[in-house]
């Protein structure tokens, strides 16, 4: 992987959904549930050419981590006769891959998280919005009962 994958990496692919999974996750006014859910909604429906752009930073993503897994479980092997400015520069390397290896495990994460949470809250939104009706229909149901029950006066007696 060259710099410039990590730069894509560090500066889009691990952000964005940090951003997103932070907006979709964290408790909110109820006003600000909906339209927070519909920014994450319309960025991850962004498209190029009718290609959707989250399913590609997936793949990458799970690309890069398999790469990098394959990579990571390569066994180091070091020569002998080294200069430890030699071993040095072999364990930097090592170190470097298996930095990359967490970052690459934490963007895939982030990616699939973001996927399972939004799916969830727009879930609860729909359970929301089903309470408010039932809700809604129980107090026209009372108010309809309360029209059609005669209202008694307090000074007549009650026939037996």
């Amino acid at each position: 992987m060259g710099n410039t994958s990590w730069q894509i990496v560090v500066h889009y692919m691990l952000p964005v959904p940090l951003v997103l999974v932070g907006l979709v996750a964290i408790p909110m006014p109820k006003a600000l549930r909906k339209p927070s859910l519909a920014l994450v909604d319309w960025c991850l429906n962004i498209k190029i050419n009718d290609v959707p752009v989250v399913p590609i930073l997936l793949f990458v993503s799970l690309t890069m981590f398999c790469g990098l897994c394959v990579e990571t479980a390569k066994p180091f092997n070091k020569p002998d006769n080294l200069s430890p400015n030699q071993e040095m520069a072999l364990r930097a390397r090592k170190w470097r891959s298996e930095r990359n290896f967490w970052i690459s495990f934490f963007v895939l994460v982030l990616w699939l998280m973001l996927y399972r949470i939004r799916s969830i809250r727009k879930y609860i939104l729909e359970l929301e919005a089903k309470v408010e009706q039932l809700e809604g229909d129980k107090k026209v149901e009372k108010t309809e009962k309360k029209k059609e029950e005669p209202v008694k006066n307090p000074g007549e007696k009650k026939e037996e």
